[in-house]
């Protein structure tokens, strides 16, 4: 029984490692509608903090809602990138660099779904996850990220994971011209997940509790064989053991 425990506590530890982050993102696109800098595409990007590939974290983005907009065309994908804003994209830091990149024809707003593990790389740098919006040069849309940092929103994978959203930066013109883009930040909403100390209290009390009552229900079960076979039930109980122990003594309560 005491391995039973020990087994439900790595268990429920292991889902605690395990779980990870589901963050709703919502961003209000209808400042695109009808921008000369268009068309748009959509980019998300995993950067590996290790620079090794290590494949440790992996991200899927969908429930993508594009407000009256849609998606057009194809995706581009490089590294550890797959799918298509028309169902799930999914990211695995395999490679230094992961991305994929789809066009779209923005509407009011636009919503997904980021489900994301949230595994520290040793070393200091995390691996980062990131979306921006890039014009028709395959540039991103200038925001308050910075000139190097174009994006709208950033997750640096650690538990907790650092969510940071960036509206645009309007001193600055897009690359494939027309006037400065004005564009609030993302919201960006973590999604509460179940607590693994939850799951961890439930199953040890569960297995306690089973320990417990364990001998009890032994008894009970040679009462009911005593009832109908005239039988001790004590003495079947005791020579299940090593058969020196008093027939008539009760079983004792050792627990696990």
């Amino acid at each position: 029984m005491r391995i039973q425990i020990q087994a439900c506590i790595g268990l429920a530890m292991a889902i605690g490692v395990a779980t990870g982050t589901t963050i709703d993102v919502q961003l209000n696109t209808a400042p695109l509608v009808g921008e000369t800098a268009g068309p748009f595409s959509l980019a998300f990007q995993l950067t590996d903090g290790s620079g090794t590939g290590d494949a440790n974290n992996i991200i899927t983005v969908n429930n993508f809602q594009f407000g009256g907009g849609a998606p057009a065309g194809s995706s581009t994908i490089f590294g550890g990138a797959g799918g298509e804003v028309t169902s799930t994209v999914s990211l695995v830091d395999s490679t230094f660099l992961s991305f994929l990149i789809q066009p779209f024809t923005p509407g009011a707003n636009l919503s997904f779904t980021i489900s994301t593990t949230t595994i520290a790389d040793q070393g200091g740098t995390l691996d980062q996850f990131s979306f921006a919006i890039l014009d028709s040069t395959g540039t991103a849309i200038p925001t308050q990220g910075g000139p190097y940092f174009d994006v709208f929103l950033a997750v640096d994978l650690n538990s907790p994971p650092n969510i940071q959203t960036f509206a645009s930066d309007t001193t600055r013109l897009p690359a494939a011209g027309g006037p400065p883009i004005a564009m609030e930040a993302p919201s960006a909403k973590v999604v509460p997940e179940p607590s693994s100390l939850s799951f961890l209290v439930l199953g040890v009390f569960a297995l306690l509790l089973r320990c417990w009552s364990w001998p009890e229900s032994r008894l009970t079960e040679a009462e009911s064989a005593r009832s109908i076979r005239g039988r001790s039930p004590l003495r079947d109980v005791v020579r299940a053991g090593s058969g020196s122990a008093d027939p008539d003594a009760a079983p004792s309560r050792r627990g696990c």
